[in-house]
């Protein structure tokens, strides 16, 4: 149940934040987009709830535990960081799957909090492997 529960959060976080807030972007829907990363946060912070082996508060209170719960405070400063950026709507022309668009700040803090959150599943021996695209890796946490 923890696996499925933690694959669930992670489909979540990529295909809100890795990929669907970048599609929303170049189509010129900022509503959607503000509503991807709001999801993608939602569930960064689920998954490392998850990884800590921590059951997540209700939603209004999650914050507050991540930041109790993470001593060195870099992954909560990470999820501040990107709920307060705003969208930058001059940075997106155009979509392209293959392509990270580094000039986007949210795109950018999401590969960090991707990386952070790899390095924690790694810590938990459920992958390995160096892509921040996790979606890649729900077959081996399955496994």
């Amino acid at each position: 149940i923890w696996k499925e529960r933690l694959v669930d959060e992670i489909h979540k976080f990529s295909m809100t934040l890795q990929v669907n807030y970048a599609r929303c972007m170049s189509r010129k829907d900022y509503v959607t987009a503000r509503t991807c990363k709001q999801r993608g946060i939602e569930a960064a912070m689920e998954i490392y709830f998850l990884l800590k082996r921590v059951y997540p508060p209700y939603y209004k209170w999650t914050f507050k535990a991540l930041n109790e719960l993470d001593n060195e405070g870099t992954f909560s400063n990470l999820i501040n960081d990107i709920s307060d950026k705003d969208i930058n709507k001059n940075v997106w022309l155009k979509y392209d799957p293959n392509i990270i668009n580094v000039e986007d700040e949210v795109v950018l803090l999401a590969g960090q909090i991707a990386s952070y959150l790899l390095m924690m599943m790694k810590d938990n021996k459920l992958v390995n492997g160096e892509d921040l695209f996790l979606e890649r890796y729900i077959n081996q946490i399955m496994e």
